[in-house]
């Protein structure tokens, strides 16, 4: 029986990260680490309580950098406020705002929400109905994109308003307010069908 071979490469990535453990272990990055807000601690887990690994790993885009070239092009076709296109331009000129290869996935995999909800087969008074109470649409939302799990939406809402403000992503900050307006937009659900959802929400 043959023994399976072990590539260099594999054998390189496995040596150093026995080295960054080492150093852990030795606590030698602990001088370059500034000291951590010790008071601020409650705010940020009330910022972050719903961010699970699983969020993360389902929004985060390939290499997990969120920077403002890297964002989709399709944004700049959303309507915006003149205040939201202004914010746009600054981040855009911002000095974090480095620029990356053509060729890389853009943005973040945030969890499309329909910005006006339209169906075929419906008459006018149920559209209507359907864009005052946005309760049958975050139910769809629920079941299609997060398994009907609640703390999924919380954790992205989260993960939204978070890469807003600490990487300046304007994408972030759309999907933020495109959340935050679904649950807003819902009278039914709040009341009777999702009271815990409602009940339990937390930071921004």
């Amino acid at each position: 029986m043959q023994s399976k071979s072990v590539s260099p490469s594999y054998h390189c990535c496995f040596m150093k990260e026995e080295r960054y453990a080492e150093a852990v272990r030795k606590f030698e990055f602990d001088t370059q680490l500034g000291p951590y807000m010790l008071n601020q601690y409650v705010d940020w887990s009330h910022l972050s309580n719903y961010i699970t690994e699983s969020v993360i790993e389902h929004i985060e885009p390939i290499g997990g950098e969120i920077t403002v070239p890297s964002e989709p092009e399709s944004i700049s076709n959303i309507p915006r406020t003149p205040m939201e296109k202004a914010l746009a331009e600054q981040l855009k000129s911002s000095k974090y705002a480095i620029p990356v290869e053509k060729s890389e996935r853009k943005g973040c995999y945030f969890t499309p929400i329909p910005r006006l909800i339209k169906h075929k087969g419906l008459s006018g008074h149920e559209l209507t109905n359907m864009n005052l109470d946005k309760t049958q649409v975050l139910e769809t939302i629920l079941a299609k994109e997060y398994d009907g799990n609640e703390d999924s939406l919380l954790g992205e809402l989260q993960f939204s308003f978070i890469a807003f403000l600490m990487g300046q992503s304007l994408e972030a900050y759309l999907q933020w307010k495109l959340i935050t307006s679904l649950l807003l937009g819902c009278i039914e659900a709040p009341l009777n069908t999702r009271s815990r959802l409602f009940t339990k929400r937390k930071g921004p």
